[in-house]
């Protein structure tokens, strides 16, 4: 259990150091042309590295309510056996 953690803590940090360098290196966008204001240069906005976040930290959020349920139930069934003896 202990370990589990460490290494998810340890991945994810280690994730958010080697991904903030993509971040901080990135190119400013262009400046808008000439008819921007009449809707000439209509762009939708870029979706990059904020949706892989999104995703990892949803999926490690997933993984431990499921791992607390699964302790949850454990913890259940080996109360309701020291009951029954």
């Amino acid at each position: 259990m202990e370990f589990l953690k460490k290494l998810l803590i340890s991945g994810l940090i280690s994730l958010m150091i080697l991904h903030s360098g993509v971040i901080i290196a990135a190119d400013p966008p262009p400046p808008p042309g000439g008819g921007h204001s009449q809707g000439g240069n209509i762009n939708g906005a870029p979706i990059d590295g904020g949706l892989e976040f999104l995703l990892v930290m949803g999926s490690a959020y997933g993984l431990k309510k499921i791992w607390q349920e699964k302790k949850r139930k454990e913890k259940a069934q080996a109360d309701q056996e020291n009951l029954e003896k």
